[in-house]
């Protein structure tokens, strides 16, 4: 008989050894993910950096868009004679000289430094807003690295976040390249343009897209 109790082992010892080296027992808990946390965070700080650097993109543009057109009536102007309606240039002098040949003759030179001195002035406005146009250039540029910069390129909401920022700020661009475009055609097919009211609604009509 005690041999065998020795040859039976014991079930309930056998369970326990088994349960201790049982590997599939689960004892993981449902607990937030943190990584998953942050990164649904940054999507939303990246989605305002976007929104906040194509709204000041966009206020650029169009601070640069209405230089350009003025600057476009100017060149126009001065290449064809023909000045646009917001621009008023005229000096008279007519004295009365001891003859009318010495009358004509003034008027002639006269007219001559009075051409002269348009065409200095103009070109120099031009100038002015030429340098206000690079400013703007380099304000929009500032505004993009900035944004690019503040999102990185590290994760994968960041590359999404990239994206949309150019994809914004490129159709904005397109948007007033566009408007300039018709802009510049209206002043080129329409000589009403530099003449009387019509002219000024015309310019007023683009001058403000």
């Amino acid at each position: 008989m005690d041999n065998l109790k020795d040859e039976i082992p014991c079930n309930q010892e056998h369970l326990i050894n088994e349960a201790a080296d049982d590997d599939d027992f689960d004892y993981s808990l449902d607990l937030t993910n943190v990584q998953v946390c942050d990164a649904t965070n940054k999507t939303a700080e990246h989605a305002d950096t976007v929104s906040r650097a194509c709204s000041d993109f966009t206020r650029k543009l169009e601070v640069r868009h209405k230089v350009a057109c003025a600057r476009e009536g100017l060149s126009f102007g001065l290449s064809n004679g023909q000045l646009p309606s917001f621009m008023r240039f005229k000096v008279e002098c007519n004295p009365q000289l001891w003859s009318p040949e010495s009358n004509n003759e003034f008027q002639s030179i006269w007219m001559l430094e009075v051409n002269a001195t348009k065409e200095r002035v103009i070109k120099r406005a031009v100038e002015f807003m030429d340098e206000t146009i690079q400013t703007c250039n380099m304000d929009l540029k500032s505004i993009r690295q900035g944004a690019l910069t503040k999102i990185g390129k590290d994760t994968e909401s960041s590359g999404r976040a990239r994206t949309e920022l150019t994809r914004r700020m490129s159709e904005s661009k397109e948007n007033f390249d566009k408007s300039l475009m018709q802009y510049r055609t209206a002043i080129r097919t329409e000589k009403r343009s530099f003449k009387g009211n019509v002219g000024k609604n015309t310019f007023k009509k683009f001058k403000t897209q």
